[in-house]
């Protein structure tokens, strides 16, 4: 019985060390992203590192919008979706229309994939 409860324990432990592990940094994030869109959108060398830097400060204000635990939730998604919604308005102006239309879609298939996950968790 020792035995089972110190390898559960044992297995928990090893659970939340590799949960924390797995949080990207934030410029681990934008790297990411950056990367995908470039990939997505066929963004040439100044597209790409002006989108690094707008992911990135999107990456740093969510994180520490994630790190006020004190807000209100609602206040928190709220915030958060204005973060976004200025996000998408500085790549409007980095993006040529095509390239715009593109990300307009990519998102919706994002968002569209987002919601149908959550519908099956419930």
């Amino acid at each position: 019985m020792k035995k089972l409860i110190i390898l559960c324990g044992f297995i928990s432990i090893m659970n939340v060390a590799c949960a924390q592990q797995m949080q990207k940094t934030p410029n681990q994030r934008a790297e990411h992203k950056t990367l995908l869109l470039q990939k997505q959108l066929s963004l040439n060398k100044e597209q790409a590192r002006k989108v690094k830097v707008i992911m990135l400060e999107q990456a740093v204000r969510i994180d520490s919008l994630k790190a006020n635990r004190q807000a209100e939730k609602r206040n928190r998604r709220l915030t958060k979706r204005q973060i976004i919604a200025q996000t998408d308005g500085r790549m409007e102006k980095i993006l040529s229309a095509d390239q715009e239309a593109t990300y307009l879609k990519w998102k919706e298939l994002k968002k569209a994939k987002h919601s149908r996950n959550g519908k099956q968790a419930d």
